[in-house]
């Protein structure tokens, strides 16, 4: 049986199909524009879908291994307001509380790379609260061979089933992937 995955603020389906080519199911998504939920009902028929993030209680979806999203980047984006936790459309809390609810084993959230400067000392004080050991990175896309840079924040949590009691060590900081590692010179 494969591993099972819960997509929140699925968009229109693009992390959903780089977890299914890692092996995972999807299992659920939550999308509350109507024009990526249409996208989603076209390419992801038979996949229960929510339209608000804030009316999930957890288990609506059944056994669920990874929770991934990319929460929306509008409260951290540079080229917005900056506005972070102050921003309505911030939606780490949502995303904190289905995670608390549905205890995964992996957590990956994806958003702009100014994310980790404003949210990265919350979103892992939440998860290892939770008891996640919490990893966090600045990956460019040419590192994964695309044609331009575009940065991307990624964090990745795990379960620590053994509830050691130790910091990651990413408190205030990230690993950041060069652009001199790219071929491209250009967002």
């Amino acid at each position: 049986m494969k591993p099972r995955a819960l997509s929140l603020c699925s968009g229109v389906g693009m992390l959903d199909l780089a977890i299914q080519k890692a092996g995972f199911e999807i299992a659920g998504q939550v999308e509350i524009d109507p024009h990526c939920r249409a996208i989603l009902t076209k390419n992801y028929p038979n996949v229960k879908r929510m339209k608000d993030i804030k009316h999930v209680r957890g288990n609506e979806f059944g056994k669920i291994d990874l929770v991934a999203g990319g929460i929306p980047c509008q409260p951290f984006s540079l080229s917005g307001e900056q506005r972070g936790t102050e921003d309505d459309r911030h939606l780490w809390p949502e995303a904190a509380r289905i995670i608390a609810r549905i205890r995964p084993t992996w957590v990956l959230i994806e958003n702009v790379a100014n994310f980790l400067p404003m949210v990265l000392d919350l979103v892992q004080t939440d998860l290892e609260s939770q008891g996640y050991e919490v990893w966090a990175a600045v990956l460019p896309a040419c590192a994964v061979e695309a044609p331009h840079i575009r940065e991307r924040a990624i964090i990745v949590a795990h379960a620590n089933r053994r509830q050691r009691n130790r910091r990651t060590g990413l408190s205030g900081g990230w690993d950041t992937i060069p652009e001199s590692q790219c071929g491209a010179n250009s967002d």
